[in-house]
C-alpha cells in the first residue's frame, strides 16, 4: 500500500513539547527557516516511557496514514542504526523524516532547503509537526507551495469524546494526518486530566515550561493518539493551533467561534445531543454556496436526527451523513489520558455521501467511499442485517437461555451477559447460522445479484453467497466473540421494538418463501 512513499516519522516525547519561534505549543524542533539553527533537547527528569508517530505519504505529498509505535518498535522500523542515533543523540527530540532512500532527514535539514529556496517539504508534513497556523504563517513568508496550490492548511474540528468518539471517529482523525481538535465540555470528570507538569531544565541549564498540558487516547491499552495538547478556552483561544489537540469550554457556542471560523470540515459523534451542541455552535456560519461550505461529518447511529441536524445547518454547513461500526463499551477519564475498551477490530466509517469531491478527514484503513448512493444505501443495509441483526438474535438467544422472570426471589435484575458464538453448543451455533443465512438472503433479494456481483468484484452468485456468509461469520466469530458485552446494550432500544424492526421482518420474508 506505501510503495514508493516517504515515510514520516514525527517524534514528541511525551509531555516536553516546547513552545518555538512560531507561537506557543506547536511542537519542538522548529524556529524560522531564516533564523539559526533549532535546536531542541530533552529535559532532566524526562519521562521515560516514548512514543513516536510514523506516517506514510504518497508521492502527491498528502499523508494517506499515521500509526503511533513505542520505543521498543523503534529499531524494527527505522532499523538499528538509525534507532541507536535517535535513542541516544540529545536532540533526538526533534521530529525526523525518512525518505524511500533510507535517509534520514532531521527538520534542520527541512529548515535549510527552506533557507535555500528549496521547498521539498510537503505541506501535509509541516501541518503535522507544527498545526496549520503555522503552514499559513510559512507560507505566506516562503515559496512554500509543495501541495495543491487550491487545496490551503487543513484543519478539523471534532465534537464529542464519549465512547464511539474516542474508541473509533477521533483514532481515525488523527491516522489521516490532519490537523484537529477535539471540542469537550468542562466538567469533573475531565478536569482531573488538566494537571500542572513541573517545569524541566534543558541540556543547557535553562527552565523549560511543560506547558501545555498533553494527554493521550489509547484503545484496549493501546495508544491509538499522543501528544495531544489540552487547551482551557477560559484562558483565551491560542493564536496558533498545536497538531492536535483537546479543548475544554463552558460556553461551546461563544467561545468556540474563533476556532469554528478557522475549521475546514466537522466531525460529531454526540448521540442524542448532536442537535443541542453542534446547531448552536455551526449556526453562526455565514450563508454560502454549497460548494464553500464547510462538511460536517455526522458519525452517529440516529440518522433521522442528522436529518434534523441538516435542515438546520441549510446554508451553512454539509452535513454528511456517515455510518459507523465498532463496539465500544467503556471509556474511562484518568490522569494522563483517556481509556476506551472496544472490539479488537479497529472499526468502520462508511461516508453516505458519493463524489464529494474532497480528502475526508478519515484514514483509509477504516474509512469507505461508495462510489454511487445506491452502494451506501447497500453498505447501510449490511450493516442492519448481518452486524445490527445478529446482535440482535444473539440477545434473544442469550434470553431464552437465561432469563428468569423477576418474580423468581433474588433473580431476574441482572445483567445477561451476551452469548458468544465460539462457546455455544453446536445446536446454538446452527441456529446462529440459520438466522446468518435467511438474513444473508433477504439482502440479496432487495439488493440484486448485478449490483452485489459488482460492487464485490466478483462473477458469479455462489461468490456473492460465499461473500455475504464470510462477512456475517467473520461478525459473530471475530468480533462480537472477542468482546464482552451485556444484553441490556444491545436491546436498548427495547424488546418489544428490536423484535418488531429487526428480527420479525426476516421471519416473515422466510414465510413468504417457505414450501
Amino acid at each position: 500500500m506505501f510503495d514508493a512513499m516517504w515515510t514520516i516519522a514525527l517524534y514528541e516525547p511525551f509531555g516536553t513539547r516546547a513552545s518555538h519561534g512560531l507561537g506557543p505549543g506547536l511542537g519542538a524542533a522548529h524556529c524560522s527557516p531564516r533564523a539559526a539553527p533549532c535546536v531542541s533537547i530533552l529535559g532532566l527528569g524526562q519521562p521515560e516511557e516514548r512514543s513516536f508517530e510514523v506516517c506514510h505519504m504518497g508521492e502527491n505529498g498528502h499523508i494517506d496514514e499515521c500509526h503511533i509505535i513505542e520505543e521498543s518498535e523503534l529499531e524494527s522500523t527505522l532499523g538499528p542504526a538509525e534507532a541507536a542515533r535517535v535513542l541516544s543523540d540529545p536532540q533526538s527530540s526533534e521530529n525526523f523524516f525518512r525518505m524511500t532512500t533510507g535517509d534520514l532527514i532531521t527538520m534542520a535539514d527541512c529548515q535549510q532547503w527552506l533557507s535555500d529556496d528549496v521547498c521539498e517539504v510537503p505541506d501535509d508534513a509541516i501541518s503535522r509537526v507544527l498545526g496549520p497556523d503555522a503552514l499559513d504563517s510559512i507560507r505566506s513568508d516562503l515559496c512554500w507551495s509543495s501541495g495543491p496550490e487550491d487545496e490551503g492548511s487543513r484543519f478539523h474540528m471534532h465534537f464529542g469524546a464519549g465512547r464511539l468518539g474516542m474508541g473509533l471517529v477521533v483514532p481515525a482523525v488523527s491516522a489521516s494526518g490532519i490537523a484537529f481538535t477535539i471540542v469537550q465540555r468542562s466538567t469533573p470528570q475531565w478536569k482531573r486530566l488538566l494537571r500542572r507538569r513541573p517545569d524541566w531544565l534543558n541540556f543547557f541549564g535553562q527552565v523549560v515550561s511543560a506547558k501545555p498540558e498533553q494527554c493521550e487516547f489509547s484503545v484496549n491499552d493501546e495508544l491509538t493518539v499522543n501528544s495531544v495538547d489540552m487547551i482551557q478556552l477560559e484562558d483565551g483561544t491560542p493564536e496558533y493551533m498545536p497538531p492536535k489537540s483537546l479543548v475544554f469550554t463552558d460556553d461551546s457556542a461563544d467561545e468556540l467561534q474563533p476556532l469554528v471560523s478557522r475549521a475546514t470540515t466537522f466531525s460529531c459523534s454526540l448521540g442524542g445531543a448532536m442537535s443541542g451542541v453542534v446547531v448552536p455552535t455551526l449556526k453562526a456560519l455565514p450563508l454560502v454556496p454549497r460548494e464553500e461550505q464547510p462538511l460536517l461529518f455526522a458519525c452517529e447511529n440516529d440518522h433521522g436526527e442528522v436529518q434534523k441536524m441538516r435542515e438546520a445547518l441549510e446554508g451553512r454547513v454539509v452535513v454528511v451523513d456517515c455510518m459507523v461500526d465498532r463496539i465500544c463499551t467503556s471509556r474511562s477519564v484518568k490522569e494522563g489520558g483517556v481509556e476506551v475498551v472496544a472490539e479488537p477490530w479497529t472499526g468502520s466509517i462508511v461516508v453516505l455521501e458519493p463524489e464529494l469531491g474532497t480528502r475526508v478527514p478519515f484514514c483509509p484503513s477504516v474509512v469507505t467511499l461508495p462510489s454511487s448512493m445506491a452502494e451506501a444505501e447497500y453498505l447501510t443495509e449490511r450493516k442492519f442485517t448481518l452486524v445490527n441483526g445478529m446482535h440482535t438474535v444473539l440477545a434473544f438467544m442469550t434470553l431464552q437461555k437465561q432469563y428468569e422472570p423477576p418474580s423468581v426471589r433474588g433473580r431476574g435484575q441482572e445483567e445477561y451477559q451476551l452469548l458468544k458464538f465460539d462457546q455455544m453448543s453446536r445446536r446454538e451455533q446452527r441456529m446462529c447460522e440459520a438466522w446468518r443465512a435467511a438474513r444473508a438472503a433477504e439482502l440479496m433479494a432487495d439488493v440484486g445479484m448485478p449490483n452485489l456481483m459488482k460492487w464485490h468484484g466478483v462473477s458469479s452468485e455462489k461468490e456473492v453467497w460465499d461473500v455475504l456468509l464470510d462477512f456475517a461469520d467473520h461478525v459473530l466469530q471475530s468480533r462480537f466473540a472477542k468482546v464482552d458485552d451485556i444484553v441490556s446494550r444491545v436491546l436498548g432500544g427495547g424488546v418489544e421494538n428490536r423484535w418488531r424492526t429487526r428480527l420479525q421482518p426476516t421471519e416473515k420474508w422466510m414465510s413468504t418463501r417457505a414450501g
